[in-house]
């Protein structure tokens, strides 16, 4: 909506990646943290940035030649994305039965996109192949951040990395702006005078970039890309909900059966993720025991080392009742 009321689109990518930095830098020095990233995480942090980067200006971007109908149509597979890429690294495993959550899930928010949407005629006919692949790009940039900033949120906190990565790909917008800048006019810093794209860069700066890139961060630190991003596919049916209670939007039996498929997704790849969870823990506990059998059968054993392994099979065991909760909870 702000594109089509004057807003020019880099413009609107730089006013939001600038103060939205801003923000993320307010959060850091409020949490008291040090901003220093190592040497030899640089390469991998500059990638985030570039990342986050084509995730912004390439949304912005696309939306110029496609509708927003389309666009959210195709934001639910950024899941599948991050899985294949996610198993393609060997950072995680592919059950089945996270795969049959995901694809539940995704299936059910296309769904309900679809139907929520219906038809659009706001495509620009002569471009629609542009945007389309703009945002397949997109979305491949969102799915790439989710996933190869796992290994780096082991050994920074995730507001820190936030910041350094999101900084890093607002430069590049800068750098961007500045190369392209016979583009522009006078009238596109200020949006020609129009009050709906300041609503809207207000709305994305603060919801959409500011907390949502922390929260992946929060998120992404404690489970796996494939649970952190399957949770994309609750937003169609949050702008359903949304939509009936304030705007008096009749919600039809595509969109609850659609919304049906998410929750019912997400049930089974948490489910799926905790098993993994509770089946590692039981690997490693049938391990220790097997080591304390053959410690105890020698007879030639310290008692020190048959305690050791009696104090690592308690502490195993008691693993595994603590890894429930707090992922249910997360």
């Amino acid at each position: 909506m702000a594109l089509k009321d004057g807003a020019d689109a880099l413009a609107f990518a730089l006013y939001r990646e600038i103060l939205a930095s801003l923000l993320m830098l307010a959060l850091v020095y409020y949490r008291g943290r040090v901003v220093n990233v190592e040497r030899r995480d640089a390469i991998r942090v500059f990638f985030l940035g570039f990342c986050s980067f084509i995730n912004v200006v390439g949304t912005i971007l696309a939306l110029q030649y496609i509708s927003a109908v389309r666009y959210s149509v195709m934001q639910p597979i950024i899941p599948v994305i991050a899985t294949l890429i996610s198993v393609g690294i060997r950072l995680e495993h592919l059950t089945p039965i996270k795969s049959v959550g995901i694809l539940c899930a995704v299936g059910g928010a296309i769904l309900v996109e679809t139907w929520h949407s219906g038809d659009s005629d706001d495509d620009d006919s002569s471009n629609v192949v542009l945007g389309t692949v703009l945002v397949c790009i997109q979305v491949t940039g969102m799915a790439s951040l989710i996933v190869f900033q796992k290994p780096l949120l082991n050994r920074y906190d995730p507001t820190v990395l936030t910041f350094v990565y999101y900084s890093i790909g607002s430069v590049i917008t800068v750098v961007m702006a500045i190369c392209w800048t016979t583009r522009f006019t006078s009238s596109d810093f200020y949006f020609n005078g129009h009050l709906t794209p300041w609503i809207a860069l207000a709305y994305a700066t603060t919801f959409a970039t500011f907390y949502a890139y922390n929260a992946y961060s929060w998120a992404g630190k404690r489970v796996s890309p494939a649970v952190t991003t399957v949770y994309n596919t609750v937003q169609p049916v949050g702008t359903s909900v949304l939509s009936f209670l304030f705007m008096g939007t009749v919600v039809t039996l595509p969109e609850i059966l659609g919304g049906l498929l998410v929750m019912i997704g997400l049930v089974i790849t948490v489910y799926g993720r905790q098993k993994e969870l509770d089946d590692e823990s039981a690997g490693r506990l049938v391990s220790t025991a097997a080591e304390y059998t053959e410690v105890s059968q020698d007879n030639g054993s310290e008692p020190w080392l048959l305690a050791r392994h009696e104090s690592d099979a308690r502490l195993i065991q008691a693993d595994t009742h603590s890894t429930r909760t707090p992922l249910l909870e997360e």
